[in-house]
């Protein structure tokens, strides 16, 4: 991958743009009664399952109501410190068990996120009318995407503005397809438009073999088939022990089209205070976020408010920031106002000297941070 002049660093908050739900609105998201989720059919039977869990592990046997769940960080967290050292969560809740909840929570969050994206994309909202200005415009020979979601956002607006069929994740993800026969890796013409997303934490679209170590990536429109795969026989037990419930819809398993194993799953770095970073592309994938952070001219942060729960990540920044001997020229696009925590946030780490007003947009992605994006030539 090569270095980019300008690092669009986005979180949440741009996803919001397009109709996502914030990561503090997830579990409403979830639990939302307008969704209108069908008793039976895998979304219901998901939330049935986590709901189960959630009741007995934080509720103590009695119903959770939604605005009463813990936070999400507190929920991954308690899973996977018992899950991946082989402990028990309780009597009801070996390792194996918790494993089959984490991901029924991965899974649910892949649809629900598929779905509001296409719920954004048909009522094309003011603000997803100026994410789609700033993805047709945003020039691709000199910018890349450094992304702390899961979401394909960006990867669905891009090869619809701007035809993006090569996307180079710094992480030697293969671009590949789901038939009928399996999964197939397929190619891509040396021709065909590229863009550089990094995902530190992963993505919906992305599975990995535990196997052989490789990595594919999907179109956007193959989400619901790549959380189709997710699921094992083991799990629709589970599911059935806790809930009672016979999962309708088959979830089938495919093998890897490189090694045949019937290995391939996921890795995100979710809402857990402890996020697995340890895997091979996760590791490239931050070698290369150092390296485009230490290079780039200018770092262009949207809808990322700094979470405690990354300080992974904001230790990189700040340790690149210290690093470097000319400085990056820092945007910051934001909301709530001058005053706003993220804004403040911003400041304190660093420095009220780094971040100058006139780079500084406090309401959001409108006219006026587009305006200032072209004139330091990220945008054309």
């Amino acid at each position: 991958m090569e270095a980019s002049r300008h690092l669009f660093i986005v979180g949440a908050g741009f996803s919001f743009n397009a109709g996502l739900p914030l990561a503090s609105n997830f579990t409403e998201a979830l639990l939302d009664p307008k969704a209108k989720l069908t008793p039976g059919y895998t979304s219901h039977t998901l939330n049935e399952v986590i709901r189960a869990f959630i009741d007995d592990a934080f509720g103590n046997g009695v119903a959770v109501p939604a605005i009463d769940w813990p936070e999400l960080e507190d929920v991954f967290t308690t899973i996977d410190l018992a899950a991946n050292t082989g402990h028990h969560l309780g009597p009801k809740y070996p390792a194996s068990t918790l494993r089959t909840i984490r991901r029924s929570l991965i899974v649910r969050f892949m649809r629900m996120l598929r779905t509001a994206y296409d719920d954004g994309a048909r009522r094309k909202s003011a603000e997803w009318q100026l994410l789609q200005d700033l993805l047709g415009s945003v020039d691709l020979g000199s910018g890349a995407f450094l992304s702390l979601n899961w979401d394909t956002v960006i990867e669905s607006g891009l090869a619809r503005l701007q035809r993006v069929t090569s996307i180079d994740y710094a992480c030697g993800a293969l671009p590949a397809k789901i038939e009928r026969s399996g999964i197939q890796v397929r190619r891509v013409a040396p021709s065909a438009t590229m863009a550089r997303i990094l995902k530190p934490h992963g993505s919906i679209n992305w599975m990995y073999c535990d196997c052989c170590s490789r990595m594919y990536w999907f179109a956007h429109e193959a989400i619901e088939k790549v959380a189709s795969r997710l699921f094992k026989d083991s799990d629709k037990a589970v599911v059935k022990a806790l809930t009672g419930i016979e999962m309708r819809n088959a979830f089938t398993s495919s093998p890897c089209p490189e090694c045949k194993a019937e290995a391939l799953g996921t890795r995100f770095a979710t809402f857990s205070y402890r996020k697995a970073l340890e895997f091979p592309m996760h590791i490239a994938t931050w070698r290369e976020a150092e390296r485009q952070l230490r290079e780039a001219e200018d770092w262009i942060f949207i809808g990322y408010s700094l979470p405690p729960a990354d300080y992974e990540f904001k230790f990189l920044l700040k340790r690149v920031q210290l690093s470097r001997t000319k400085p990056p020229r820092i945007t910051l696009v934001t909301s709530g106002g001058p005053a706003s925590p993220t804004a403040k946030a911003y400041r304190k780490f660093f420095g009220a000297s780094a971040i100058r007003d006139s780079d500084m947009f406090v309401n959001g992605l409108n006219l006026a941070s587009l305006d200032h994006l072209r004139k330091v030539r990220a945008l054309t």
